[in-house]
């Protein structure tokens, strides 16, 4: 096995520090080099060229690393072409080392420099901070590219399922356009023909054209109830056991995070027994990201919580389905709308229950809450394996590039390097 040394980084690479051209050589037509004033332009592994500059200062070469040195510090790209570069990045060009193993090292020690750059007024790290910064490596570029194309090869996956999580989010969207301006064919099972294609299946309201046996009803006549949580101090409440307490952050669209949860008091929420949520409660939020909306599983049922709207919906309505409703663009544009576009003002009961929604049958409204859940149910899928890999990459992140676990290699591909 290869030894491990620390170096600091101008002992293995060559850092370039960007310089701002001439504003005058900047252009957006394509003409001289691409240009990147800071990690603004950049992508998730490799930067969206936006400007170009004929009179370049300062310019990295092609598979440099791209680091942004002013705030926020530590921001990474990888570049795909020799680029001109501002004095917000800097590139980073090794010598005898692994160009990915670099990279990962970099990464890892964002924190160090992160806390070297808070020592400044305004957030930054300078070419004495980067050039001095201690990686640890094994001197064998074998084992480097080892450990390196481990860590890649993780990446590759999770790129691979974040790729699949937007492709299933689109899909979505555009079920949930389709589904509620088309809704479902209850002899087929399958969309109605679009109003173009079949107009006298169709009627013109407040939301647009939809399905002839539709009702637009309000949001405070679809439900039994439209409150708000507790909405007085808590903190003096807490307590490490007790009561759930959910807050806005637990709201996700569809689904209720229970990762973070605060506790209250058994005396506090029984004193607000009559806000205690039910199973099948819609839960939305009030400010931040107004009408973001999830629904209350039996496993919440006598929850409290902090500042939410809840809305109980009617037993003949589909509470998913509304939910499903309130989250697309029909109910985001309408909560927009009522707040006068106001995104950051607060979502309270009088504008929800001003809402207009659309009403199939209680069938069609089951059809196509199944539906909708069959692809958020794959867009969950999806997420979970992504977070089982972003874990998986920051363990061996710790073990491999720390040398606490080292890699078999062969020396024979030292010079594939």
């Amino acid at each position: 096995m290869s030894e491990w040394k620390t170096y600091r980084i101008n002992e293995v690479a060559d850092v370039i520090m960007g310089q701002s051209p001439s504003s005058a050589s900047y252009n957006e037509a394509g003409v001289g080099y691409p240009f990147l004033q800071g990690c603004a332009d950049f992508d998730k592994r490799t930067p969206v060229v936006r400007y170009y500059c004929t009179d370049p200062k300062k310019r990295v070469p092609n598979n440099s690393i791209l680091i942004s040195v002013r705030a926020p510090v530590g921001t990474t790209n990888r570049a795909d072409a020799e680029y001109c570069i501002g004095r917000g990045l800097a590139g980073i060009v090794g010598r005898n080392i692994n160009q990915d193993l670099l990279h990962f090292k970099i990464i890892h020690h964002i924190p160090d420099l992160e806390r070297v750059s808070q020592g400044s007024t305004f957030l930054a790290i300078n070419t004495n901070d980067l050039n001095n910064l201690l990686i640890n490596i094994p001197t064998s570029l074998a084992e480097q590219r080892k450990i390196a194309l481990i860590l890649s090869t993780v990446d590759a996956v999770i790129e691979k399922s974040e790729a699949a999580i937007a492709k299933y989010k689109v899909i979505k969207a555009g079920m949930m356009h389709d589904l509620f301006t088309r809704g479902i064919n209850r002899a087929t099972g399958r969309l109605r023909l679009s109003q173009k294609e079949a107009p006298w299946l169709y009627k013109e309201t407040e939301l647009g054209w939809v399905p002839k046996e539709w009702e637009v009803i309000s949001w405070k006549d679809a439900c039994e109830n439209v409150f708000v949580g507790i909405a007085t101090s808590t903190t003096k409440y807490f307590t490490d056991v007790g009561v759930p307490l959910i807050r806005n952050q637990n709201i996700l669209e569809n689904k209720i995070d229970i990762r973070d949860l605060l506790h209250i008091t058994q005396d506090f929420a029984q004193t607000n027994h009559n806000k205690a949520i039910k199973a099948g409660d819609i839960l939305s939020i009030r400010t931040g990201y107004p009408g973001q909306s999830a629904v209350a599983l039996s496993t919440h049922n006598g929850f409290q919580s902090f500042t939410t709207l809840i809305s109980r919906p009617k037993s003949d309505k589909d509470t998913k389905y509304l939910c499903y409703l309130l989250n697309s663009q029909i109910g985001k544009r309408q909560i927009a709308n009522l707040q006068g576009g106001g995104a950051q003002q607060n979502l309270n009961v009088g504008w929800l229950v001003r809402l207009k929604v659309l009403i199939p049958n209680i069938t069609e409204q089951n059809n196509i809450a199944s539906q909708l859940d069959a692809i958020e149910s794959q867009i969950d899928k999806e997420a979970q394996v992504l977070e089982k890999n972003i874990s998986l990459k920051q363990a061996l992140m710790s073990d491999l590039l720390k040398g606490k676990v080292r890699v078999q290699y062969d020396e024979e591909i030292a010079e594939a390097v």
